[in-house]
């Protein structure tokens, strides 16, 4: 009797421990936090509210539906600048009121690529030369003009002018000018193209030039490529103290931060098999690897040590990149990432579902001066992504 009760005990025991156990489980399971896809932060580093590094803001905007070329942050209001590409028009517009204004009339054509000065007063509009693959026109061939927007004027730029960017004070312009097969220089000379000067000579075509911000020094690095390894190099705006910027890479280009002191720059292996994005300080020390496939041109510099990028969601695996996405063989469907250049996290901010107007193959990244609304081209048409609703 008494071995029967000691049973009947052991069962319930058991049946108790079973029920205390099966419940622990089950609650404890609904607290673990969902998979960390695409996200390298640590625990330690998230939020009390939100144990995930994804905050999906599924609030992007479609702002001007189509034919903006290269919109900028027009600093003194607040306001956007861009071309109509359908037009040849230049406007003025306002994000919180959702107008524009026309504020210049170049002549009409095919505008492939423009260069804004600093004081936003001017502009190099580059009209197709159809002669020429599409990655040959991006800002290196074809006729070229300089707009004065304050006068309505227009001046020709010699036909053999290539990459052409303005100045630090908005009256002279930098470029290259070709000679002959493996002949060309850099130079410079007034916005009209007169009293011109040669800097130095050098032997590759098609360079992309820009000016390192807090400093009086011109960069100039050839078109990435993934079949050859190319260098980044500064120069004195009068030509002296020729210096190395990057290593030679494949596939490298290279974005400095407003302030001068980082450079985001893509590299790949040989081939293009391999996209990657890093950053490093001016004087090339402190390189780091930032875990994200995606290319400069789709990335730029925000406040508080946070880089902001588009992230193609999928690159076909036969492609050489950049090449193959320059000559347009294939489009991009990107999501948008947040990335803390101190700490190294990464957060994803949308989701594909999050643009519903096509693939979101999104480039001139920019921001205004209170850096809540991250703006944003992606085929032809202007977008913003409310950062302020994270």
């Amino acid at each position: 009797m008494i071995n029967k009760k000691l049973i009947i005990t052991f069962i319930i025991l058991l049946l108790l421990l079973g029920a205390v156990v099966f419940l622990v489980l089950y609650f404890s399971k609904k607290e673990i936090p969902k998979e960390r896809k695409f996200t390298t932060a640590p625990p330690q580093e998230e939020k009390n509210s939100s144990p995930q590094n994804i905050v999906y803001a599924s609030s992007i905007e479609r702002l001007i539906p189509e034919n903006v070329i290269l919109p900028i942050p027009n600093a003194q209001d607040n306001k956007i600048l861009y071309i109509d590409r359908e037009t040849s028009g230049i406007y003025e517009f306002d994000p919180v009121l959702r107008t524009k204004e026309k504020i210049g009339s170049p002549h009409p054509g095919n505008i492939t690529f423009a260069s804004w000065s600093p004081d936003k007063k001017k502009v190099i509009l580059n009209y197709e030369n159809e002669d020429l693959p599409p990655h040959q026109n991006f800002g290196s061939d074809g006729q070229k003009f300089v707009y004065d927007l304050e006068t309505n004027q227009e001046f020709p730029l010699h036909k053999n002018i290539q990459n052409v960017i303005f100045g630090r004070n908005s009256d002279e312009i930098f470029y290259q000018f070709i000679e002959g097969v493996g002949k060309t220089k850099i130079s410079k000379a007034d916005y009209t193209g007169l009293n011109w000067k040669n800097l130095i000579d050098y032997p590759l075509d098609n360079v992309r030039l820009g000016l390192i911000p807090n400093s009086k020094l011109i960069y100039f690095c050839p078109s990435p490529s993934a079949f050859q390894k190319t260098a980044c190099y500064s120069l004195t705006e009068s030509g002296q103290n020729l210096k190395t910027i990057t290593q030679e890479e494949y596939g490298q280009n290279i974005k400095y931060s407003q302030n001068g002191e980082k450079i985001l720059y893509t590299s790949t292996t040989k081939k293009g098999m391999e996209l990657n994005l890093n950053l490093m300080d001016s004087d090339g020390t402190h390189k780091k690897y930032l875990q994200v496939n995606t290319l400069v041109e789709k990335c730029t510099f925000g406040g508080d040590n946070k880089i902001y990028c588009a992230v193609p969601e999928f690159i076909p695996t036969d492609s050489a990149m950049p090449d193959d996405y320059y000559n347009k063989k294939f489009v991009t469907d990107d999501i948008f990432w947040e990335i803390d250049i101190e700490e190294l996290t990464k957060t994803r901010l949308t989701e594909i579902k999050d643009f519903k107007w096509g693939n979101n193959d999104a480039i001139n990244l920019f921001f205004l001066k209170d850096k809540k609304n991250l703006f944003f081209v992606s085929n032809g048409g202007l977008y913003v992504l409310h950062l302020e609703n994270l």
